[in-house]
């Protein structure tokens, strides 16, 4: 799974667990509802850590909680160890 994936899937499980919509999300997060659904319908590639702390404050977790799960554990993120982006075959 890539990274942006798993931060979709995350998102949506901690709304359904939440029991919020995107718009509800979006309120409590001080973000446009336009931002929150182009991250969550894919419009999106590159979510900032920004936008996913507000996220992470209308939803009431930190950071570490929100990327401290099995979804991130073990991803195919396109970067290798020094940093620099893998190419695809």
């Amino acid at each position: 799974m890539r990274i942006q994936r798993a931060i979709i899937v995350r998102i949506e499980n901690l709304c359904q667990e939440q029991g919020l919509t995107v718009n509800q999300l979006a309120g409590k997060s001080g973000l446009p509802a336009s931002t929150v659904k182009n991250i969550i319908y894919g419009g999106s590639r590159n979510t900032g850590v920004k936008t996913i702390a507000m996220m992470c404050k209308g939803l009431h977790i930190s950071l570490t909680d929100f990327f401290n799960h099995e979804l991130f554990w073990s991803l195919d993120n396109g970067v290798n160890a020094t940093g620099s982006s893998q190419k695809r075959k």
